[in-house]
């Protein structure tokens, strides 16, 4: 993870948040980039910016 996926991951809590471990790298996706954790994903949009947590 780098950048606003980090930041946001870290913002949440990091290991201690609802997400978990990571369990992939930062990959690309139609939308911009994606982190997959335990519990969830991060989703990083190329066009407004916006982290969300699925």
């Amino acid at each position: 993870m780098h950048g606003t996926i980090l930041s946001e991951y870290i913002r949440l809590g990091g290991t201690g948040s609802r997400l978990g471990l990571p369990v992939s790298d930062e990959f690309a996706v139609a939308e911009g980039h994606r982190s997959n954790f335990q519990h969830g994903a991060l989703i990083w949009n190329a066009t407004t910016g916006a982290v969300q947590v699925v």
